[in-house]
């Protein structure tokens, strides 16, 4: 019984026929031809177009992801850390003045003893000799006007003083970069109109009014010198006098 599923292939004639051991040629045949389009008059269906799908990297747009900071954030969150509050920046200006203070201490003590040894010869008390009719000697003392000068000795020193720092810090902060008590503390004083260094009448000004207004009671310079903690854009009574600002110089 054959197989229905094996071909019937016709049978070829022996190539010897009289050989009983000769092996039957197998038949040849080729493999079908694989086609590559539809068959003649036929049209291939249209395959429908779909837009590319594109790999995201990113989360979809105007959405953050979770986790992702955009670039510059820590840049950004740096700079703000790094940012002075009104009392931390004031605090910087009085260590750069403690600074500026310890800088000219020898110059001021030589002119505080200068004015104090004239002070004192001038306040000390003195005498005087006259004769009576008798021939005896009177002497007649003097109280000097200790009393009152010594409210004079304060006032023309702090004045001496203030024309002396008022140089100082004038050609420091006009002429480079700033004190050396500024340049310790990164700060420097700028115009508020041009936002750059002071004139020297302007910085010599500036300096001058701080010190003065220490001279009638002491009680205007410590208010001036407080202010910024308070004031507006952080600036002093003589910073507001002369349009000038106190700001970091990095």
């Amino acid at each position: 019984m054959s197989d229905p599923n094996v071909p019937n292939w016709p049978e070829q004639p022996s190539p010897n026929p009289g050989d009983p051991f000769a092996t039957p040629q197998q038949p040849t045949y080729s493999p079908p031809q694989q086609g590559y389009g539809p068959p003649p008059g036929q049209v291939p269906p249209q395959q429908p177009n779909y837009p590319p799908q594109q790999q995201g990297y990113g989360p979809p747009p105007g959405q953050v992801q979770p986790g992702y900071q955009p670039p510059g954030f820590y840049g950004q969150a740096m700079g703000a850390l790094n940012q002075d509050t009104p009392a931390s920046f004031w605090g910087k200006r009085a260590v750069a003045l403690i600074i500026d203070w310890a800088v000219m201490l020898i110059p001021n003590g030589i002119i505080y003893f200068i004015l104090a040894a004239i002070f004192l010869s001038t306040a000390a008390p003195s005498a005087t000799t006259t004769y009576l009719p008798n021939g005896q000697p009177y002497v007649t003392y003097h109280a000097g006007a200790a009393g009152m000068s010594i409210f004079l000795f304060m006032f023309i020193m702090i004045i001496v003083i203030a024309l002396l720092n008022a140089l100082y810090f004038a050609y420091l902060d006009s002429a480079t970069i700033g004190t050396v008590g500024k340049r310790v503390m990164k700060i420097k004083v700028v115009d508020v109109a041009t936002g750059e260094r002071p004139n020297l009448v302007m910085a010599g000004l500036r300096m001058f009014i701080y010190w003065v207004l220490f001279a009638p009671c002491y009680l205007p310079g410590i208010l001036n010198a407080l202010w910024p903690l308070w004031g507006a854009d952080g600036r002093a009574w003589h910073d507001l006098a002369t349009k000038t600002k106190v700001v970091s110089s990095v």
